[in-house]
């Protein structure tokens, strides 16, 4: 609910692309885990964790930082652009969330270096819609007509995904990492 004194959040829909009133979008979903407390690191402050020699890339201890309540939000879509997109996708992304979390909790980590899992009844149209919607959230790829329609209609199924590669990362409870880009280092 609005209060008289909010101001209303205007922009581009990061997914229709039309100047609007952005509402408030949790990324990832609230039902996929994203509703506590969180710790908020400026792009500077998270190099560290990549320049600084001696620290791992999942070594917080010392940078500064912001709390915010209620998860992780920010205001990129629309309101029917949100709705739709909510309504069609997050229960799909959420489940596979949940399952792999819960498929996880009841492994000894420590003892294996790499975990392979089947899915049954795994819906992988809507998850990848979800997750191109979150991707929407941070970069410009609806700019691609293509993938605009491929999202905003939950019954399109053709894409040219060629440019685009999608990549699941797994981190520790407690942690999340939402940027618009990530490095991605081979040995080729």
């Amino acid at each position: 609910m609005r209060m008289k004194n909010d101001k209303l959040k205007m922009g581009i829909c990061k997914i229709c692309r039309e100047f609007k009133v952005l509402t408030e979008e949790h990324i990832p979903p609230k039902s996929a885990f994203n509703t506590g407390t969180i710790k908020i690191y400026s792009a500077d402050e998270a190099m560290k964790t990549i320049c600084e020699k001696g620290r791992d890339p999942w070594d917080f201890e010392g940078l500064k930082y912001k709390l915010k309540q209620g998860g992780k939000t920010y205001y990129t879509l629309c309101s029917k652009c949100n709705s739709y997109t909510g309504t069609n996708y997050v229960d799909y992304y959420q489940n596979i969330v949940k399952s792999f979390a819960v498929f996880l909790k009841n492994l000894d980590l420590n003892k294996i270096d790499v975990v392979t899992a089947n899915t049954e009844r795994f819906r992988p149209l809507p998850f990848i819609k979800q997750v191109l919607t979150m991707f929407a959230s941070f970069t410009d790829i609806t700019k691609n007509e293509e993938i605009k329609k491929f999202i905003l209609n939950k019954g399109h199924y053709k894409v040219n995904l060629n440019n685009l590669k999608i990549y699941m990362s797994i981190f520790k409870a407690g942690m999340q990492r939402t940027l618009p880009w990530t490095v991605l280092v081979t040995n080729k």
